[in-house]
C-alpha cells in the first residue's frame, strides 16, 4: 500500500533546504520554521488545515468525477464534497482578510501547500464566490519563482 503525504515531504525538504540556505540562494523567500514559536505553530496548523479540510473534498470530487469506474461513482458525494470545500474555503477566505500570506508577512509551507489546493479548486470552479482566495491564488502564482499553474500544465501536455 502506498500512502501519499503531500505536506510531510514538503515540510521536511523545506526545513532541510532552509537550514542550508539553499532556498534563499535560489531566490525563494521561504521561512519554513519561523523563529517565533507562535508563527511556527500557525504555519503547521494551517498546513494541516489545508491537507485535511481543503484537499479531502477535492479528492472526493476527483474520484467520483473520473477516477472511480463509472459504476462506483456517487454524484451525490460530489455535491457533498463541494459543500464541504465551500465551508472550509470560507474559513480561509475570512482568515486572509488584510493578509498577503497565511502566516506572518512571508511565504511559508502553509502557502506552498494551500495555493496548490486553491489552484486545484479553481479548476473545479469552487472559488468563484471567494474573491480573497482568487486574489491569493493570482498573487502567489505571480511570483517569479512560482511553479506552473494547473491550467498551464494542461495546455503544455
Amino acid at each position: 500500500m502506498t500512502l501519499w503525504l503531500s505536506s510531510a515531504p514538503l515540510i521536511l525538504a523545506s526545513r532541510s533546504l532552509a537550514r542550508r540556505g539553499l532556498l534563499e540562494a535560489a531566490g525563494i523567500p521561504i521561512e519554513i520554521e519561523p523563529a517565533d514559536i507562535d508563527e511556527r505553530v500557525e504555519a503547521y496548523r494551517w498546513t494541516m488545515f489545508a491537507v485535511t479540510e481543503l484537499e479531502q473534498p477535492l479528492w472526493r470530487i476527483t474520484r467520483h468525477s473520473f477516477v472511480y469506474p463509472p459504476d462506483k461513482r456517487l454524484p451525490a458525494d460530489i455535491e457533498l464534497a463541494r459543500d464541504d470545500f465551500a465551508a472550509m474555503a470560507a474559513i480561509l477566505e475570512k482568515h486572509l482578510e488584510g493578509r498577503e500570506f497565511i502566516v506572518g508577512n512571508r511565504l511559508t509551507v502553509a502557502d506552498c501547500v494551500t495555493v496548490y489546493l486553491i489552484d486545484w479548486a479553481n479548476e473545479c470552479h469552487l472559488i468563484d464566490a471567494f474573491p480573497r482566495l482568487q486574489s491569493y491564488l493570482e498573487r502567489l502564482y505571480a511570483r517569479p519563482e512560482a511553479p506552473q499553474r494547473i491550467a498551464d500544465a494542461r495546455k503544455a501536455a
